[in-house]
């Protein structure tokens, strides 16, 4: 077997590891190794040699100039955290993609819904209708009990619980 094989059957099982893992930093021996294969079926197993020493050795020069490239680039850029902000702040006042679930929550107060499960605090059941959304409920008054099938309006939302009267 051609030494040029072994070099791309090692660039394919190091891009294989790295992909099973997510941890391990492999895809710079990967390339370099796919460098290898390249030079060996062009002039032979030293050259191939050679070319994956020197690849190996510009990728770690690469890496030890620049530490944060990769995945935890984000954590190690000061302005990463800003950008995200600004680009949420836009989103505030509108229930859409990007708005925050207090956002879309605070829609569905004022509208109505309907019961489609009896609605009583005591026994701890109620969910509710809300424009195609089905919600978990509870009366706005501890005493009160809702049917089914009735209209109510919601009042209030916390969490994943519509407060309706």
């Amino acid at each position: 077997m051609g030494g040029w094989i072994v070099w791309a059957v090692l660039a394919g099982a190091l891009l294989v590891a790295q992909r099973a893992t997510g941890r391990l930093r492999l895809t710079p021996l990967a390339l370099a190794a796919a460098l290898a294969a390249i030079a060996g079926a062009m002039a032979g197993l030293a050259a191939s040699a050679i070319a994956f020493l020197l690849a190996l050795v510009a990728v770690l020069v690469r890496a030890s100039r620049h530490p944060g490239l990769g995945r935890a680039q984000a954590r190690r850029r000061p302005g990463a955290a800003r950008s995200a902000r600004r680009r949420s702040a836009g989103a505030r006042g509108r229930a859409g993609r990007g708005a925050t679930i207090r956002d879309r929550s605070a829609v569905l107060v004022g509208r109505d819904a309907i019961v489609v499960e009896r609605i009583a605090n005591r026994h701890g059941v109620g969910i509710v209708d809300i424009g195609g959304q089905v919600w978990n409920a509870r009366a706005l008054h501890e005493d009160d009990e809702i049917d089914a099938g009735e209209r109510v309006e919601v009042v209030e939302v916390r969490g994943t619980t519509a407060l309706v009267a």
